[in-house]
């Protein structure tokens, strides 16, 4: 979670690189402790993302549409100016 923060630090203000490497530190590490713990299984993984669209997939359709909606009005009001 913190290794995508980090990232969309980067993402937004691509000259701050010790965002970028401390996204890599973080998922890297992330990444680490799973193997340690004993808990990477890649079908554990996509039935446990599947049961959450599953249960959030009205939420997921809203943030969408509200995600579509913000774009059309930035386009908008680009064009106008």
């Amino acid at each position: 979670m913190l290794g995508s923060s980090f990232f969309m630090v980067y993402l937004e203000q691509t000259k701050k690189r010790w965002a970028l490497y401390s996204s890599a530190g973080m998922v890297l590490l992330g990444f680490l402790l799973s193997i340690a713990v004993g808990n990477l299984a890649l079908k554990n993984f996509l039935t446990s993302v599947w049961e959450v669209v599953k249960a959030y997939w009205l939420l997921l359709l809203a943030a969408i549409g509200t995600l579509l909606v913000f774009v059309y009005e930035q386009k908008q009001g680009k064009k106008n100016d």
